[in-house]
This record gives structure tokens, C-alpha cells and sequence, in this order.
């Protein structure tokens, strides 16, 4: 109750008690003009409040503004969303730990809603949600559970975020490339960063596919590789071979990416490339992959020093 509700009731309760006063001690005619004092100062007061709700939104009965009421109530909203949220995240934990399809299919129509809720709250985070659900598909696709991938990639998530607030990245706008295209035009380091690039091949679209990409999905893909030539290099080694044996077989399967001129330390067709060619190289993978003709591949990269030799061969790229 506010201030202002507060005085009304006491002035209201203040006059109904001299009414009673006047009643009893026979002085009707002050009695009468008592209680036409109130009803005039009720029917007032109404005006009155009617008039500030009018203008203002503020509420002199509740000491609430018409914003303030709708704030409440959307607070309100998000509590009873967070709760439902937080319900679901529950259910589908132990959903994970089940392996039936219907158990599959519920937890999935789960994760669907809680994409809807988690916008509520993290309206800023859309991206990252994103990149999350995706990586952790991959990672489940692979034989780990949901609840382990998903663990792991927030964390993999943070860890990143952190390097790119401290690298000064977090805040590059959404058309970077478009922008590093226009500076390159007029600005000399900039043709000097992107000179060796084109050098090989890099075109516009290459620019545009990998520095319009949010900086988080640019540094997983960056992450996700290392990770995944690194897992080959380990169970290479746990074969009994060599390092350099396994640095080898490494190169053979995987393409390797840079953000550097490379050294002349390695022959030109295994030379590192740029990662601007990521989703040329990317898409070439897919269309090799929908004809089925992985053996054709594996006989014809058989025949180069490097997947990064073949690479080059077959999207016709400068060595």
C-alpha cells in the first residue's frame, strides 16, 4: 500500500468516525453535512485518480505504473518459463541415459521447446546455442552421449569465447569478409595479407564463406579439426608408429589449414592452405560423398604425397 492510498484511508476513516460522533450526540444536521463532505471527497478522489492513470500510467491506489504492471507480469512469465525449462533439462537427462527410440523421439520434441525457452533468456546467445546443438549432434553421431557432448562443447564453447574477448574478435560484425574485401581495395596490408591467399586460389567467395562466418563458428571449425587430426595422430602412435610416421599419415587423410604464409620447409603441393578455401574444400567432400565413390577417392589420394596435394589438383589451386 502506498503513501497516497495510505493518508486516504485514514482521512476516510477520520470523517466516518466524526459521522458516528455527530449521530450520537444528536447533531444530525452536522452528521448530514459530514457525510456529504465524504461522498463529494470519495466521488473526487476517483476523478482524480482516474485522471493521473490517465496521463501519467501511475496508479496512486498501488503505486504501480502501467510499464511497471507489465514488467511484473512479463517477469512473472520468464519465472514460470525458467521453471518449465529447467524441468525439461532434467527429463532429458535421464532420457539420455535411455536408448529407445521412443525415449530418442521424446527427447528430442523436448530439446525443441527448450530452443524456444532458451530464447527467452539468452536472447544474445542465439549463435552459440546454435553451434552447441550442432557440434553436439556430430559428437553424438560419433558414439558419445548426448548429455557428455553437449557437457563438453559449452565448455569448449567458453574456453573460446574467452579467446576471442581476449584476442578483441567477440565484437567483428557479421559482413567482415564484405568488409576485408572493400579495405583490400584501398589499403595496403590488406593486400599484402591477402596476396599470398590469392596467390593460390582464393577467390571473393572464399573471402566472404570463411570472414562472414561468426568469429565463434570460425574459431570450432578451426577447434573441431586440430581436434580431430590430433585423435588421428594419437591412435596412429598407439599403432606402434613413429611420431613423424604419424605427422605423416596425418597429412595423407586430412587437409591442413593456416592463417600464415607457410614456410618453405615443406614441398609446395603439401604446403598448408588458407583457411579461406574451407567451405570450397568442404563442399567438394559433400559432393564426393553423395556419389559414393569412396574408393575411387581413396585410390586417386593414394597416388599424392598429401591431402592437401590432391586438394589442390582437383580444385585446380596454385601450389
Amino acid at each position: 500500500m502506498t503513501f497516497y492510498s495510505i493518508k486516504g484511508t485514514i482521512m476516510f476513516w477520520v470523517i466516518v468516525g466524526s459521522i458516528i460522533i455527530a449521530i450520537i450526540s444528536g447533531n444530525l444536521i452536522e452528521a448530514g453535512s459530514l457525510i456529504i463532505y465524504l461522498i463529494i471527497g470519495m466521488v473526487l478522489y476517483q476523478i482524480g485518480r482516474f485522471s493521473v492513470r490517465l496521463i501519467t500510467g501511475f496508479d496512486p491506489s498501488n503505486g504501480t505504473t502501467r510499464q511497471l504492471r507489465r514488467e511484473l507480469k512479463e517477469t512473472s512469465e520468464q519465472k514460470e518459463a525458467l521453471e518449465t525449462y529447467v524441468t525439461q533439462l532434467n527429463r532429458i537427462k535421464e532420457l539420455d541415459m535411455e536408448d529407445d527410440a521412443q525415449s530418442i523421439q521424446k527427447t528430442t520434441e523436448l530439446r525443441d521447446e527448450m530452443g524456444f525457452l532458451s530464447g527467452i533468456f539468452n536472447p544474445n546467445h542465439e549463435v552459440e546455442n546454435r553451434l552447441i546443438s550442432v557440434y553436439t549432434e556430430m559428437s553424438v553421431a560419433e558414439g558419445m552421449s548426448r548429455y557428455d557432448a553437449e557437457k563438453m562443447w559449452k565448455e569448449n564453447m567458453e574456453k573460446l569465447k574467452q579467446e576471442a574477448k581476449n584476442e578483441k574478435t567477440d565484437t567483428l560484425p557479421a559482413n567482415y569478409g564484405d568488409k576485408l574485401l572493400e579495405l583490400e581495395k584501398t589499403a595496403s596490408q590488406y593486400r599484402e595479407f591477402f596476396a599470398w591467399k590469392r596467390d593460390i586460389g582464393v577467390t571473393d567467395d572464399d573471402i566472404r564463406s570463411w570472414w562472414n562466418l561468426h568469429d565463434l563458428e570460425r574459431r570450432l571449425i578451426v577447434f573441431s579439426n586440430d581436434t580431430e587430426r590430433f585423435k588421428h595422430f594419437v591412435a596412429v602412435v598407439k599403432n606402434g608408429n613413429s611420431p613423424d610416421q604419424a605427422g605423416q599419415e596425418v597429412m595423407k587423410k586430412h587437409p591442413m589449414y593456416t592463417s600464415e604464409k607457410p614456410g618453405e620447409d615443406v614441398p609446395d603441393q603439401d604446403k598448408k592452405l588458407p583457411y579461406e578455401l574451407t567451405d570450397r574444400i568442404n563442399s567438394y567432400y559433400e559432393t564426393l560423398l553423395e556419389s559414393g565413390d569412396i574408393q575411387k577417392y581413396k585410390t586417386e589420394l593414394s597416388m599424392f604425397s598429401s591431402c592437401n596435394a590432391y586438394l589442390r589438383n582437383k580444385l585446380n589451386l596454385s601450389k
